[in-house]
């Protein structure tokens, strides 16, 4: 179901990332009562590379702490969901800008399906790099794709960068 709604992993409401969606009474729009839908692709993968960001910090890079708390067992095979991504990366922490990506990719992978139409889209070059480099600046909820893309080449409206 993640592919239907420009969210490639089920990011759940709460978090207010950039291309977040609203009902006509301005409520957030959810699927399954908790997944945020998104503007489009490219903000539904910026928002995960944001949450990822996120758990490299609060769990030092540790792939299998943060699938744990993404993807719990409940929910997910998440043994094998630790491995896939930690196969895709390389290794078992995310290190450097590169892991990352790779971290991304292979979310979005398992999520949506290796080979799956979908999982192809989100991962296409330009939607991929735009969706990262869009990640590095902070965004408020209410921004559109238009105006994220502003961010990309207009210096002064970038809010705040980070690094791993």
């Amino acid at each position: 179901m993640a592919e239907e709604y420009n969210n490639p992993a089920n990011i759940e409401h709460g978090q207010g990332y950039a291309g977040e969606l609203d009902d006509k009474e301005g409520n957030p729009k959810l699927y399954a009562g908790r997944f945020v839908m998104f503007e489009n692709k490219v903000l539904g993968t910026r928002a995960l590379f944001r949450d990822v960001q996120s758990k490299v910090k609060e769990f030092d890079g540790d792939i299998t702490k943060m699938i744990n708390k993404f993807a719990p067992d409940i929910e997910n095979p998440t043994n094998n969901y630790v491995e896939y991504v930690q196969t895709r990366v390389g290794k078992e922490k995310i290190e450097t800008e590169e892991d990352l990506r790779f971290a991304v990719m292979g979310i979005i992978e398992f999520e949506n399906g290796i080979n799956s139409p979908k999982t192809t889209e989100y991962l296409e070059a330009d939607n991929f790099e735009t969706a990262y480099q869009l990640s590095k600046t902070s965004l408020p909820r209410n921004t559109t794709y238009d105006d994220a893309l502003k961010t990309l080449t207009d210096p002064t409206k970038v809010a705040q960068r980070w690094q791993i």
